[in-house]
């Protein structure tokens, strides 16, 4: 016997039933809605996208419904409609763009205007025109109403057009150029303007020349004809024609008729190294003056400053003409130096041997000492004791240059000693000793001498001790 038993089992199959989009467009300013809890959702959401409006600052909101077989449903989260947002934004782009042009074109009309001068660019709002540019076909015009201020052209540039008393301030004050009054004078025939350029500095650099000349008829002669006259300065470097760097200056000035003139010039160079030249000329006469110096060491040629007049070169004081003084060499070249031609003696010279001073009315002195030159002194200084007190070591400041190696030190008076509150060495306040013998040395410009005596009354050894000495010291 056979038994059977059979099973059908029934189920159900849950699946997305449909999705649908909600739109909700509210003010920009509102608070972001919520998500929906019920089907159809509550409130103002619809199934139709709206379109931009123009100008329009909302914002537009969207969430999707998904509704399952079962009947049960869901919503996304909510979310901004970025294809809402991207029209908007570019209808504010748009709309600002049109109001920068209508700005534009207002701007355009109150502020310039065409002309049969050419373009005024102004305040054509203003019921008088104050400052303005007029662009004519040749030139831009900088304007005060109709009055042009400064002009500039293709080849040409014109400041303080109709104003003599303008001022041209440049760099934020650094320098300025005006306009000043010049006075009569020797170099101007009745009352003039001149222009004035006025800076606490004033540079230019990378020229390779650079000239000033003045060129101009003062005065009159006789026959009433012009006397040219002519002042000049001249700058220049570079190269030269043999092809090495050279710098040159000229200053100077002349009177073409009278065959009057005077310069200051400088010539640098690699070949002929540094020359600078003072010349003079007057009634068929020159002097020059000459510094010169090789740019080689094996140049055979005299080097540093040149005299050369037809006339002794004197120096002379314009207070009282008869106080002067002359430089060169006196008779038969043993005297060499200044020579006061009114007191009628020489002031700094030398012989063959040594250089002396002397003022007007004193006697000569050597500013040195040299070997064989003797000093008689009086010294009241301080020193101190060695050896066991029996030697007493000072030094002499020497007040002149010493042109000797060696000295020697000898007693006039002698040697007054004072240490402790008591003379030594047997000196007393008025009397002096001498020492036994004396060592000097010369110490740049001091000497230094010792005293050697064959006792050391009332001395400490090493102990400092006054010093009263009456000698003569000797360089040889």
């Amino acid at each position: 016997m056979v038994k059977a038993k059979a099973e059908i089992t029934i189920s159900r199959i849950i699946d997305i039933d449909k999705v649908t989009r909600y739109y909700l467009l509210q003010s920009s300013t509102a608070t972001a809605p919520s998500k929906p809890t019920s089907n159809p959702p509550d409130g103002n959401w619809k199934t139709t996208e709206p379109s931009y409006t123009s100008g329009s600052t909302n914002t537009l909101y969207f969430v999707d419904l998904t509704v399952m077989t079962n009947g049960s449903f869901s919503y996304s989260a909510v979310s901004k409609s970025s294809s809402y947002e991207a029209a908007k934004e570019a209808w504010n782009k748009a709309n600002n763009a049109q109001n920068t042009a209508n700005n534009a074109a207002k701007t355009a009309t109150n502020y310039l205007k065409g002309s049969e001068d050419g373009l005024v660019i102004g305040n054509m709002t203003d019921e008088i025109l104050g400052s303005n540019v007029l662009i004519d076909p040749d030139s831009v015009n900088i304007r005060d109403g109709d009055t042009i201020l400064a002009k500039y052209s293709e080849k040409k540039i014109e400041l303080g057009l109709n104003s003599e008393d303008a001022v041209i301030e440049l760099c934020g004050g650094v320098g300025l150029i005006t306009s000043q009054v010049v006075e009569e004078s020797e170099f101007s025939t009745g009352i003039t303007r001149a222009l004035s350029i006025e800076s606490d500095y004033i540079q230019m650099n990378k020229a390779r020349i650079i000239e000033l000349d003045t060129n101009t008829l003062y005065g009159t002669n006789a026959d009433g004809e012009g006397q040219q006259a002519s002042s000049y300065i001249t700058l220049n470097s570079g190269k030269s024609s043999n092809g090495l760097h050279n710098s040159t200056f000229i200053i100077g000035g002349l009177v073409y008729e009278d065959n009057l003139d005077a310069f200051i010039s400088g010539d640098i160079s690699k070949l002929d190294g540094v020359l600078l030249t003072t010349r003079v000329t007057g009634a068929d006469k020159s002097t020059d003056i000459t510094i010169s110096h090789s740019s080689t060491d094996a140049s055979v040629d005299y080097e540093g400053m040149t005299i050369e007049s037809c006339d002794v070169v004197r120096f002379q004081s314009n207070i009282n003409m008869e106080y002067c003084i002359g430089v060169g060499v006196g008779g038969g070249g043993v005297n060499r130096g200044i020579h006061d031609t009114w007191e009628d003696h020489w002031m700094l010279y030398c012989d063959q041997n040594d250089m002396y001073f002397q003022a007007p009315k004193t006697s000569k002195i050597k500013p040195y000492y040299r070997a064989g030159d003797s000093i008689q002194l009086y010294y009241q200084g301080a020193g101190f004791a060695t050896s066991d007190g029996k030697h007493v070591v000072f030094t002499l400041p020497i007040n002149k240059p010493i042109d000797a190696s060696n000295v020697v030190a000898s007693s006039v008076s002698g040697f007054i000693g004072r240490s402790n509150g008591k003379y030594t060495h047997g000196s007393t306040s008025s009397t002096y000793v001498k020492p036994a013998s004396y060592e000097a040395v010369i110490n740049g410009n001091a000497v230094r001498v010792s005293m050697n005596f064959n006792n050391n009354t009332n001395v400490t050894n090493n102990a400092a001790i006054g010093v009263t000495w009456s000698g003569k010291i000797t360089f040889s």
